[in-house]
């Protein structure tokens, strides 16, 4: 149990300087993540330019902190749009139950049935790319799994003593969901938006990777891996830095996503 705590709180730590980290990025930068000086093409790491230069000589650092902004603010809209249409649609039909919940969880069942990636290209064939149709795409993506999530929580809960006690005294239905029964689901929905957080980053940077997330000029750790390619060999830092914040972010929420699975079992 100790252990637990301990490795849960290096976690969090590790979370949070991540989240600074892209915060600062999204609003300053040491430098311009634009402006090129082609005295500066792929310029190795430096104490002037501490990743190097990318191959238009600006500065990777500069972009891998802005890139990191630009991700988290996806992931964090992408995973809101889930969370909030998903509890609150679960929450109704998981409560009322009815042919709508029958008809809804087959809905979500088929959504969930595609691959995220091949579901993504529809979308965005429809819509066009860019950073706010990454967005919606993946927020309706999201929208299936915490629609089940809260589904199976509200089903547990509406059977409570509390619950039944609340409708004797007259408390309505709606009340009932969204003060009595929501707020005690807090645990499981704080699991669900750190793993939703997790897989949006990893979704985010796939589709920028592609080219149909964000779109130049602006910097995304996906997009700077993906123009890093050719650069491999000439200057490895190119791609060797954004990659290396992906995998530290993916880790961290991996593993946070699952001391808080644990802490929600063991609770």
């Amino acid at each position: 149990m100790k252990n637990m705590k301990k490795s849960l709180k290096i976690c969090l730590i590790i979370a949070a300087i991540l989240i600074l980290a892209a915060l600062i990025g999204h609003f300053w930068t040491p430098y311009s993540t634009t402006d090129m000086d082609v005295s500066l093409k792929n310029a190795p790491p430096s104490w002037q330019h501490l990743m190097g230069c990318d191959n238009f000589g600006r500065d990777i650092f500069s972009r891998v902190l802005n890139g990191m902004g630009t991700t988290v603010l996806v992931a964090l809209l992408t995973v809101g749009i889930g969370l909030i249409v998903g509890t609150v649609l679960g929450s109704l039909v998981g409560y009322y139950g009815g042919i709508v919940d029958t008809v809804l969880m087959r809905i979500c069942d088929v959504i969930l049935a595609f691959p995220t990636v091949l579901m993504v290209l529809v979308f965005i064939a429809i819509t066009g790319t860019g950073k706010y149709n990454i967005i919606y795409a993946l927020g309706f993506l999201f929208i299936p799994s915490f629609v089940r999530m809260s589904r199976g929580e509200i089903l547990k809960l509406k059977e409570m003593e509390y619950i039944k006690s609340a409708k004797v005294m007259g408390v309505s239905n709606i009340k009932i969901i969204f003060f009595h029964i929501i707020p005690n689901m807090r645990s499981a929905l704080l699991t669900s938006l750190v793993v939703g957080f997790n897989n949006a980053v990893l979704a985010e940077a796939s589709m920028s990777y592609l080219g149909l997330g964000v779109q130049p000029p602006d910097a995304s750790l996906g997009r700077m891996i993906s123009e890093a390619q050719n650069y491999l060999f000439r200057a490895p830092w190119y791609p060797i830095f954004p990659g290396i914040v992906i995998i530290i972010i993916i880790l961290t929420f991996s593993m946070l996503g699952e001391e808080l699975r644990d802490m929600e079992n063991a609770g």
